[in-house]
């Protein structure tokens, strides 16, 4: 793969488009980059190969900030198939007591992107309250792999019986399993864990920018 695919592979994969593209790159080089100068690079002309470096970085930072690591993480695909699905908090719930998958048909929004290594059956929350602020914030969107062995430190959505799902902080202290809120201010700071409560799936990202 060439430079210039690789910059319409990862372009494409964060689903944003050209002239966003060439605008974060202009403020970054402090200097002018063109959405045609990208469309042409895109498509294998040299003549905007000064200005790569700062795409590359561009790129790296908006990968970050949707939790992708580089872009060997990341593949685009088509709707309904490489997309996961945004679903609500109660059907989260539900896929903690089904091993079905979610069908991509049932959802009104998806994620453009699907990271490497998320399980099949991987969906996607949007964020309520402030209970785990500024860590994630409301309204931003976190990926979820239902499939994914929970370790304590790691992020999950979790279920108590008839009570609608979680997202916390999984701890391990004194023997104990707990689920914390990341707000330090937050009223209840810990729930602690019995067996009633159920792991629904492990936070592997969020993608608060470009849904």
């Amino acid at each position: 793969m060439t430079r210039n695919q690789e910059v319409k592979q990862r372009r494409e994969a964060l689903g944003i488009s050209q002239k966003k593209l060439a605008e974060e790159v202009s403020e970054r080089a402090k200097q002018p980059f063109s959405q045609q100068a990208l469309g042409k690079f895109e498509k294998g002309d040299s003549s905007g190969s000064k200005f790569l470096v700062y795409i590359l970085e561009t790129l790296e930072e908006l990968e970050l900030a949707v939790g992708l690591q580089t872009s060997k993480d990341v593949s685009p695909g088509p709707r309904s198939m490489g997309d996961i699905p945004i679903i609500s908090w109660i059907q989260a719930g539900d896929l903690c007591e089904t091993i079905d998958n979610f069908h991509p048909g049932d959802a009104e929004h998806f994620v453009p992107f699907r990271p490497r290594g998320a399980g099949p059956r991987t969906f996607a929350l949007w964020v309520r309250g402030k209970s785990n602020f500024p860590k994630f914030q409301e309204g931003e969107v976190v990926l979820v792999d239902p499939d994914k062995d929970a370790d304590p430190g790691q992020f999950v959505i979790a279920k108590k019986g008839l009570e609608e799902a979680t997202l916390k902080q999984l701890i391990f202290e004194d023997g104990q399993y707990m689920l914390k809120a990341y707000n330090p201010d937050w009223p209840q700071q810990y729930i602690m864990m019995d067996e009633s409560w159920h792991i629904c799936g492990v936070v592997i990202g969020k993608a608060e920018m470009f849904i």
